[in-house]
């Protein structure tokens, strides 16, 4: 029944993009996002506690964040760096989150940084351990050179292995999701 509803809040949410492209905005119709960290040691003590619900408090950084973005008209690729800090549950939610991360990223590109935060909701994969379904919601704030003023969102969807295993990996935890739709504006 969870994957259904993720299915109807990822339909609802494509939706409310408009596919049209505007003047001073863009569509975004895809990409990806690679975002790798040293692997979470689960039996290591965790950096703090959650209270609402009960959970282990996280963070982790890098500067291994890479990806692209697709418009009608181009595909902008960038690298960059972020940081998270969230909380993963110690009993999935009622609707199958396992965690929720809040944090924020720098992507530097050809025509300028592109600057934004995001949220990560994981979710349980029946049958799996390691693993999690990730669903990211990303804003854009603003940047430097083109991005200056840039303003929107987008999602993307894919999983998450913050224990290891990213790329086939044991010792690199991450983020590997594909941008299924958003908008960015760059003009004010």
């Amino acid at each position: 029944m969870r994957p259904f509803k993720q299915l109807l809040a990822l339909i609802f949410i494509t939706a409310t993009f408009s596919p049209a492209v505007f003047a001073d905005k863009t569509t975004i119709i895809g990409g990806e996002i690679t975002f790798a960290h040293v692997a979470i040691d689960p039996t290591a003590p965790p950096d703090g506690f959650c209270d609402d619900p009960p959970g282990a408090l996280y963070s982790v950084e890098s500067d291994a964040l890479f990806g692209s973005l697709e418009t009608r008209q181009e595909t902008l690729a960038f690298s960059g760096a972020g940081q998270a800090t969230g909380c993963a549950y110690l009993v999935p939610l009622d609707d199958g989150t396992a965690a929720r991360f809040t944090g924020s990223f720098v992507w530097h590109t050809e025509d300028g940084d592109l600057n934004g935060t995001f949220e990560l909701i994981d979710g349980v994969i029946d049958g799996v351990t390691g693993v999690f379904s990730a669903v990211v919601f990303i804003e854009f704030t603003g940047g430097t050179e083109r991005f200056q003023k840039a303003r929107g969102s987008a999602v993307a969807i894919g999983y998450d292995f913050p224990f290891g295993g990213l790329g086939g990996n044991v010792d690199v935890g991450g983020l590997a999701a594909q941008i299924i739709a958003g908008e960015m504006k760059l003009k004010e």
